[in-house]
């Protein structure tokens, strides 16, 4: 049968064997059989090793893939691992229009003229219809026309690709060695803010309004360089900060990762004199690891004499990160929490604040006076005309309101309020006096204020206070704890927001229940609404006022607070939009409030812009406002220029230290009598307090001079005092004097 089947054909000028179409296909059966035998041993092998069991032949897709397709495919790949060749691409399809149409034109002129042109004059013309489209119109010729047209036509889809990618390239290129870590950073002793927040904008507007006083004080300072360092958006900050206009500062900007080591070292971490990590998330836990991170890059390429400010949520993370870093870790923790308790209590507290740390007011200068030693303490605080000594700083340990008699010592601190760069030397009288204490030939001066006519500060009962507050963030427990240091016990907190209660609770749960936050005084109520509603709003005032009931010997107490959704509002918002909302609540519940008739009630608004808070200063004076964006940037920028005020400022923003009070002016002075700031500081040291202005007519005045001018208050006004447990009001005086002052009210 194989035989019958089988042939010998004669064709094309050779012999050919011939199968039948039965052979051909009894032999592709065979064929097939094998290759699954093949596959089957293949797929064993693969099972054995375990790898999981799979196709071994290629898809039909593959198969039946077209050479068309499978080049495609082929420059694709090649484009993506070789991005070059997207160029040399267009450049060689550039090319080869100009060759295909110069020996077009070299072929067609010769045929139809009968002459020859040069080859190179055509290469020439073809190249000029592809590089510049007007050429095309100069032909004269019907064909020469079409020809030219045919050029012009495949330049505009190769040239121009071509010259707008390079362009582009080198255009992405150039914004690349701007912003990148590319290029080595050149300056020396220049300042690194690597991080972007809100306090941004405030932080470099303190810190040339200090450049500016060290140019007053020294003119040949130069300008102040400083390097911003974000993870993305470089040119989008740099366009936003030159709406400011630093006069003062040299802004740049660099782009790259802040947990690589490349980024500080390209900043020149070395040679930079401040570096400053700011807090980019409102996450606290991401903020503390970013910064952790950071710290870890910065490794050994910090000098040592190098402030290093980084800002924290906890304290907890500061001490973890000054035992990691070399530099001077100066670790700033988020007091958005207490600032809002303390202004919130206090009206007037966020102006004083505002004033003692932005550059241009009076603040906390640290001054070295090693003439002064063995001088006692009365001497230093009343040898200065123009100036408040509110204490000294031994060692790390700042000491407000200490005893006159402490002898100041040769390495001592004087914290004197007063503007920046002045007071750099004692008095000359100070200096006399000093040498007399040492001789022992100095005699301590007598105080003859009375205090008999004042009204005694221990028998202040303010009764149970209650407290609503307006929206909802990570750090309102926070608030609630710090509240509940200060209000006396059956007080309660109302809190309006839109987070749902179940949320809240649990978080409240997890960091209050026990331990050392427990709260002790203060009863919270959760209700679930929005604070720009007046029906929520009224809802959230009558559980309020359920909630804690004055006796009939007390006043009632409310007090208004409208906060932000953010703790550091970090990232891109660099406005926060939270302002609208919060100015409008807060002028919402001020309407509900008198609307109910409630005499006693202080309303406090958070709010991140400056400008909006001036503007409504003067069209709406009746609420507070504060920007505790403001005051983070403010307290930031005074630590980076003075490690030393870090333990100042902590301990007046600690609970557990002293603290910055407005108090009525009751206390200290008559009213309708004249009476000087000198005599008013005497007053307030006879209760362990030192004053360093007053509020009077509304207006607020630090570090008054002269202090012998006469002064008639009026209800209404206030002694800004520094004091150390101001809810105790324990008198600093001898057994004497609160004799003599026990028997004088008592006759009074």
């Amino acid at each position: 049968k194989r035989r019958r089947s089988v042939g010998w054909r004669r064709g094309g000028g050779m012999l050919r064997r011939v199968c039948s179409p039965q052979i051909r296909l009894l032999h592709g059966q065979k064929n097939r059989t094998g290759r699954r035998r093949k596959d089957a041993r293949v797929r064993a092998n693969l099972e054995a090793d375990g790898r999981p069991r799979t196709s071994v032949r290629p898809t039909i897709a593959v198969q039946m893939a077209s050479p068309v397709e499978q080049f495609k495919y082929r420059v694709d790949c090649a484009l993506q691992k070789h991005p070059v060749l997207y160029f040399a691409m267009l450049l060689a399809v550039t090319l080869s229009w100009v060759v295909v149409g110069g020996i077009t034109w070299y072929a067609f002129k010769a045929k139809r003229s009968g002459k020859r042109e040069r080859l190179r004059d055509t290469l020439w013309l073809a190249w000029s219809c592809v590089a510049a489209s007007s050429t095309h119109t100069k032909e004269r010729e019907g064909l020469n026309r079409f020809i030219a047209l045919c050029m012009t036509l495949g330049g505009l889809a190769s040239y121009s690709v071509f010259t707008g990618a390079a362009s582009a390239q080198l255009k992405a290129r150039f914004e690349q060695i701007r912003t990148m870590y590319d290029t080595p950073v050149l300056a020396s002793n220049h300042a690194i803010i690597a991080g972007r927040n809100a306090q941004l904008p405030r932080l470099l507007e303190a810190l040339e309004s200090s450049q500016d006083y060290a140019k007053k004080s020294n003119p040949r300072v130069k300008r102040k360089t400083v390097l911003l360092l974000v993870e993305e958006k470089a040119s989008e900050l740099l366009h936003f900060l030159r709406a400011y206009k630093f006069k003062g500062l040299d802004v740049y900007c660099r782009q790259g990762s802040l947990s690589n080591a490349l980024t500080f070292i390209q900043a020149g971490s070395e040679n930079a004199s401040q570096i400053v990590l700011l807090a980019n998330s409102d996450d606290r836990y991401q903020s503390d690891s970013s910064a952790l991170i950071s710290v870890l890059a910065l490794g050994n390429s910090v000098r040592k004499d190098t402030n290093l400010v980084i800002q924290t949520s906890k304290q907890s993370t500061g001490k973890l990160l000054s035992k990691l870093a070399i530099a001077n870790v100066l670790p700033v923790r988020n007091q958005s929490p207490r600032l809002l308790v303390l202004c919130a209590r206090q009206g007037g507290l966020a102006k004083i604040l505002r004033e003692m740390l932005a550059f241009h007011g009076p603040l906390i200068n640290l001054r070295k006076y090693p003439q002064l030693d063995g001088l006692p303490y009365r001497h230093l605080r009343q040898g200065f005309d123009s100036a408040c000594v509110v204490g000294i700083m031994r060692g790390q340990t700042p000491m407000f309101s200490p005893a006159d008699s402490e002898i100041l010592q040769a390495d001592d601190t004087v914290l004197v309020l007063a503007p920046k760069q002045t007071h750099t030397s004692p008095p000359e009288a100070l200096i006399a006096q000093a040498q007399q204490a040492r001789e022992g030939m100095l005699d301590m001066p007598g105080n003859g204020v009375k205090v008999s006519s004042l009204l005694p500060m221990e028998k202040l009962d303010l009764g149970v206070e209650q407290i609503l507050i307006c929206g909802w963030r990570t750090g309102t427990v926070d608030m609630l704890v710090e509240f509940d240091k200060y209000v006396p016990k059956g007080s309660v907190a109302t809190i309006l927001a839109e987070t749902p209660v179940a949320e809240r609770e649990a978080m409240h749960e997890r960091k209050v229940a026990g331990g050392s936050k427990s709260l002790k005084n203060l009863h919270v109520v959760h209700i679930q609404g929005n604070p720009l509603s007046e029906t929520d709003m009224n809802k959230a005032l009558d559980a309020t006022e359920a909630g804690a009931q004055p006796t009939a010997s007390q006043k009632k107490s409310l007090t208004v607070l409208t906060i932000s959704n953010h703790d550091w509002i970090a990232g891109d918002a660099i406005s926060s939009g939270d302002d609208k909302r919060t100015i409008f609540s807060a002028l919402l519940a001020e309407s509900i409030v008198q609307q109910k008739q409630i005499e006693n009630f202080s309303i406090l608004a958070e709010v991140v812009s400056q400008d909006i808070i001036e503007e409504m200063e003067r069209s709406h004076p009746s609420c507070q406002y504060l920007s505790t964006v403001e005051l983070q940037a403010l307290f930031t920028a005074q630590v980076l220029e003075h490690r030393e005020l870090l333990p100042v400022w902590e301990e007046l923003t600690d609970e557990y230290g002293s603290e910055i009070y407005v108090k009525n002016i009751r206390y200290f002075a008559e009213l309708g009598q004249p009476i000087t700031f000198r005599d008013l500081e005497e007053v307030a040291f006879k209760y362990g307090q030192t004053a360093i202005g007053y509020r009077w007519r509304n207006r607020l005045y630090l570090n008054p001079t002269p202090k012998t001018t006469p002064i008639v208050f009026q209800e209404g006004d206030a002694l800004v005092v520094i004091a150390e447990h101001g809810g105790t009001y324990k008198p600093a005086l001898s057994a004497s004097e609160l004799a003599l002052q026990a028997d004088v009210l008592a006759d009074a």
